[in-house]
């Protein structure tokens, strides 16, 4: 068995429920709970109205910071999408060849 990597007591529903992670929904914490309804009544019910336009375009840089520290990565190579189909869809533009690459060239040698 895998140890748990939060604490059971954490969530109050596994109290009396066993719960099968299927990776669609996952169970909130207490902490969790708190926090988002913090965001929720704070930031998110005023959008963006009160950020100036660096503000937030920098919102999520907190964010992306701890998530690049976590995979050992940079920060510049971590990008937040709201779903894996909303990153999916960008695949084409974002592997497209730049104007004047090397596959343009041979193309336009005719191969």
């Amino acid at each position: 068995m895998i140890n748990a990597l939060s604490n059971r007591s954490a969530y109050p529903c596994l109290d009396q429920n066993i719960y099968l992670n299927q990776a669609s929904l996952g169970l909130l914490s207490d902490e969790t709970v708190t926090k988002m309804t913090e965001f929720l009544s704070t930031i998110a019910r005023h959008g963006n109205l009160k950020m100036t336009d660096i503000e937030e375009a920098n919102f999520l840089n907190p964010l992306r910071g701890k998530v690049a520290r976590l995979l050992q990565a940079k920060q510049k190579n971590i990008a937040l999408v709201s779903s894996a189909s909303e990153i999916l869809s960008q695949i084409p533009e974002l592997c497209k060849p730049r104007i004047q690459s090397i596959f343009h060239q041979l193309h336009d040698l005719g191969y």
